[in-house]
């Protein structure tokens, strides 16, 4: 339930973008984790997530704050598909 998209959570029919929202949620669960003030309003965090409203102060540098806001969008047709996600700027590393 905690990683779970809000089409999970309204039953509404899912596809593989429902697992791009957990992927995004555990980004989300990591910025958690590195600020221990917010560890205990995780739940509270991933669900504003799922009702589109984003935190901008887990994280410090704006590119991931935009990744995943992208990987944890409300609506599945705003998600990256894989091939956008491998292809994203915030991956790809300068060779």
């Amino acid at each position: 339930q905690l990683y779970s998209s809000p089409e999970q959570s309204g039953c509404i029919t899912f596809s593989s973008k429902t697992d791009v929202f957990a992927l995004g949620i555990i980004f989300v669960e990591l910025g958690v984790v590195m600020d221990y003030s917010k560890l205990f309003h995780r739940a509270e965090i991933f669900d504003s997530y799922r009702r589109g409203e984003l935190t901008n102060d887990l994280f410090k540098d704006d590119q991931t704050v935009k990744f995943v806001a992208k990987l944890a969008a409300r609506y599945s047709k705003d998600r990256p598909t894989r091939e956008e996600i491998l292809r994203d700027p915030y991956l790809v590393l300068g060779l």
